[in-house]
């Protein structure tokens, strides 16, 4: 028994003289965090921006209000305006010399009628009236009268004008859907739709012929380069006026 205390004793007396030793160690030095800061680069690029196109204000000629219809050809800028008499003109913008031109134009028969299709190309100016009823008869709730379409050119070089009946639209109180798309082909036709036929017509609004072409609602078109682009249901597709 008393050799099992003695032993006891010992490894008691052991363990305690390895805990001293631990704790007189001492703790080792933390290695030196170098805290220098690092210099973050300047852009190499200047952070100021600058527009990607430069605009211009221009100066309207006087006389004219209710500018619409913007439409470039080559140099030129092209659109329709309310004289302050209450008719119609087209006013042309030179970009090279500044320079504005107009012509008045003669609505013909046409009663109390707006300008609905407006579209130039090389050579003419091809507009679509469409007439509308008085204020007095709006008051009156008296909507008999047949209303119609007309198609007037203007060939900006001459000045020579034509103006059209375009008799194969009955009128606004039948069942014949309104037109929409107006698309000019070139001086001597344009294309004219609804959204059920597609007609290429002439000047005198003369059908020429019916086209199969997927035209729907207002066709707009662009330019680029020379290749023309009609928008159609299925987006915007290349038309070549030369085919047709």
């Amino acid at each position: 028994m008393n050799t099992r205390r003695k032993i006891f004793a010992l490894l008691l007396c052991l363990i305690m003289l390895l805990h001293l030793c631990a704790c007189s160690k001492k703790a080792p030095k933390e290695e030196a965090v170098d805290q220098q800061q690092v210099a973050i680069g300047q852009p190499q690029i200047s952070a100021e921006t600058e527009p990607g196109y430069v605009t211009t204000e221009l100066a309207m000629p006087e006389g004219y209000m209710n500018f619409s219809g913007l439409q470039s050809l080559g140099d030129k800028l092209y659109l329709h305006a309310t004289t302050q008499e209450g008719g119609f003109a087209v006013l042309r913008y030179d970009t090279i010399t500044g320079e504005w031109q107009s012509w008045s134009i003669d609505t013909g028969e046409a009663e109390h009628a707006k300008i609905d299709g407006f579209s130039v190309v090389e050579g003419a100016v091809w507009i679509r009236l469409f007439e509308g009823y008085s204020d007095n008869e709006v008051a009156n709730r008296n909507f008999s009268r047949k209303l119609n379409y007309y198609l007037i050119t203007l060939n900006p070089e001459t000045g020579e004008q034509t103006c059209a009946l375009i008799d194969f639209w009955r009128n606004g109180n039948s069942n014949d859907p309104y037109l929409t798309g107006f698309v000019a082909v070139d001086a001597e036709r344009a294309i004219l739709n609804d959204d059920e036929t597609v007609r290429l017509i002439n000047k005198n609004a003369q059908v020429i012929e019916t086209m199969n072409l997927p035209l729907v609602g207002f066709t707009s078109r662009v330019w680029i380069g020379d290749t023309m682009y009609l928008s159609t249901s299925e987006g915007y597709c290349a038309f070549d006026a030369d085919t047709l």
